[in-house]
């Protein structure tokens, strides 16, 4: 009977530890373990609250980066205006430098032009006057 009471002792002892594992591993699941932590239902609260945590943080950096987008929009809006003020002004003063040469040749050549103009009106009134005096002197020898 000794054989019999040793397996029956070792059977109750195997079945212990099966329990006592069984146990362990319930406890385990639960998050318990006996331990102060708490059950599962509280560890799964604190995820729930860091996943909430994390999705409001999330959708401020989408906000503030739909806010930059808009931003950004506008300053290259006004780039665009920006860029268009300086080429107009730019083609507005370069223009206004052309008509200036063009103003300054025209009165340079016209300057030339009045200068032979007084010459020949000049060379025009001396001949007239030398006519005038060979005219003159002609008479003037003729009476005499």
């Amino acid at each position: 009977m000794t054989e019999g009471t040793d397996q029956l002792a070792l059977v109750r002892s195997l079945r212990e530890q099966k329990s006592a594992l069984e146990q362990e591993n319930a406890d385990l699941k639960r998050g318990g373990g006996g331990g102060t932590s708490g059950g599962m239902d509280v560890i799964d609260a604190k995820i729930a609250a860091a996943e909430a945590r994390t999705d409001a943080k999330f959708t401020q950096v989408i906000a503030k980066l739909d806010a930059m987008d808009g931003k950004l929009t506008r300053i290259e809006a006004d780039n665009i205006r920006t860029r268009s003020t300086v080429r107009s002004s730019t083609f507005a003063i370069i223009s206004a430098f052309i008509a200036v040469v063009a103003l300054g040749f025209a009165i340079f050549s016209q300057s030339f032009n009045m200068g032979e103009k007084v010459r020949e009106s000049a060379r025009a009134a001396s001949a007239e006057r030398v006519d005038e005096l060979r005219l003159h002197d002609s008479i003037d020898g003729n009476a005499n």
